[in-house]
């Protein structure tokens, strides 16, 4: 197979030249769609925030009251704002896990099996590809060249910094919702009035 897409097959190696540009072309285009997405879950979280901390600020008395045997349970409607801002980068955090991550994964994968042919070393003149050299610098915790050894205890994976982020940002707005519901939480207690009425009807 090498034998065929060496210097003897000009035209293979044009080929897979241009399958490998299609291939930068989608992952690109994967690439856009994550960070797309995930703009619109940063924006309806800090969207949120902002509106609970000026409800908080500016309308102290806009709470949710519950009333329940004789009793009223409020809280201020920031706390339960900013628990529904987690909600929703929730929400982006599976979409863009579990669905547009893994097809961009699926289309690095494809690209990096181009580049680690031997044919297409030798075309480029380079040890990595572009998608192989992204990867590989990605899951690094630090900068390194190329000619660096990497132990594997100095790796992550591009998921697993993903999920470290979708956690601790949902971790804190919600954190900061409870705290917020449960300072501005209030109980009041209903008086019961009654009021006896006697009606006396005039005799004949």
């Amino acid at each position: 197979m090498e034998a065929e897409l060496g210097t003897d097959s000009p035209e293979l190696l044009r080929l897979r030249l241009e399958v490998w540009k299609e291939s930068i072309r989608v992952t690109q285009s994967f690439t856009d769609i994550s960070h797309k997405t995930r703009q619109m879950g940063m924006t309806a979280g800090v969207g949120g925030l902002a509106l609970a901390v000026t409800l908080l600020t500016q309308f102290p008395e806009a709470k949710l009251s519950v009333p329940y045997r004789g009793y009223d349970y409020a809280t201020h409607l920031a706390g339960l704002i900013m628990i529904l801002a987690g909600i929703a980068i929730a929400m982006t955090k599976f979409l863009d896990v579990h669905l547009h991550h893994r097809m961009l994964r699926g289309s690095v994968a494809f690209t990096q099996n181009i580049e680690r042919t031997k044919a297409f070393k030798e075309l480029m003149g380079v040890e990595r590809g572009l998608a192989e050299s992204i990867t590989f610098h990605s899951r690094s915790k630090r900068a390194i060249s190329d000619s660096d050894a990497v132990s594997p205890a100095k790796k992550t994976s591009a998921e697993y910094k993903l999920r470290r982020f979708y956690n601790c940002t949902i971790g804190a707005i919600v954190a900061m919702g409870i705290a917020t519901i449960f300072t501005t939480y209030s109980v009041t207690r209903h008086d019961t009035v009654r009021i006896n009425q006697t009606i006396e009807m005039p005799t004949r």
